[in-house]
């Protein structure tokens, strides 16, 4: 389904949300797409929380556990300036 609705994508960037997010930082998609228009980057993600405040993920890491897997797994959440997104 992804891979269909960004063959149909006319912007230049395209942002691939889950439909259960809480944001819980106003500058989120801000922060996100500043960091996507840098050259040197080909993909940004944002640090999923579950309500309990462990990580769900904070990024992608190619060739971890396979083809690829999330990095930070059930982490507590360090508190930083990066925006983030709350997972329900």
């Amino acid at each position: 389904m992804n891979n269909k609705a960004v063959q149909q994508a006319r912007g230049e960037i395209v942002a691939l949300i889950n439909n259960d997010i809480e944001v819980i930082d106003p500058n989120w998609l801000s922060e996100m797409v500043a960091l996507a228009v840098l050259p040197q980057n080909g993909a940004i993600g944002a640090k999923l929380l579950y309500p309990n405040d462990t990580v769900q993920h904070a990024g992608f890491i190619m060739g971890l556990g396979g083809a690829g897997g999330h990095a930070f797994p059930t982490f507590r959440q360090h508190k930083s300036r990066l925006p983030k997104l709350g997972w329900r």
